[in-house]
């Protein structure tokens, strides 16, 4: 699959990111008109939680090939002595690269995206319910929901000085509010 973006073998030097496979990920759904260009698929956080399956997948396709091809790496770039041309990248069985990316955009839409939606969701109703009952600015009540929330539920002691001019029973008060937004 990274031979068909790059035409360059996967050891070149040259390593693919879960954000720019996902980007094409995102384009190809796009251009087959599965997707409209306004919808993305968050692909790349799922990619990210399966780097192995990812690794596989590449080097699956990329280990085979990379043996027809004759080169040496140097700083300036590779020097190619012998490739396979165009045809094992064009005529190849890519019934795992599409399983790969079936099961991607599958966790994707059935796990990921309804998690996000359900944190912003309680992030929402938390800055909403702090805003009610405190003084305090909008940003600090933005760090306060990603510091306690990132913490399972508690400001880390390390952290507790950045917000000294909050009491502590206003800070219990706010980690409450927080972990039942966020449930």
């Amino acid at each position: 699959m990274w031979e068909w973006l790059t035409g360059a073998p996967l050891d070149a030097g040259v390593k693919p990111t879960a954000r720019y496979v996902g980007y094409v990920i995102h384009h190809v759904l796009n251009r087959s008109g599965l997707t409209t260009p306004e919808l993305v698929i968050p692909v790349s956080a799922v990619i990210m939680k399966h780097i192995p399956y990812y690794h596989q997948i590449l080097t699956g396709f990329s280990e085979p090939l990379t043996r027809l091809w004759d080169y040496r790496r140097f700083d300036e770039g590779p020097d190619i002595q012998r490739h396979p041309g165009p045809v094992p990248y064009r005529y190849f069985t890519a019934d795992d690269e599409v399983k790969f990316l079936r099961d991607i955009i599958q966790q994707t839409v059935e796990q990921e995206i309804p998690q996000e939606l359900a944190w912003l969701q309680g992030y929402d109703d938390a800055f909403r319910h702090i805003d009610a009952q405190f003084d305090i600015p909008a940003n600090e009540i933005s760090r306060l929901i990603r510091m306690i929330s990132g913490n399972r539920g508690s400001l880390a002691k390390g952290k507790r000085s950045q917000f000294d001019w909050l009491p502590d029973n206003a800070i219990a008060h706010i980690e409450k509010i927080i972990c039942e937004s966020l449930r």
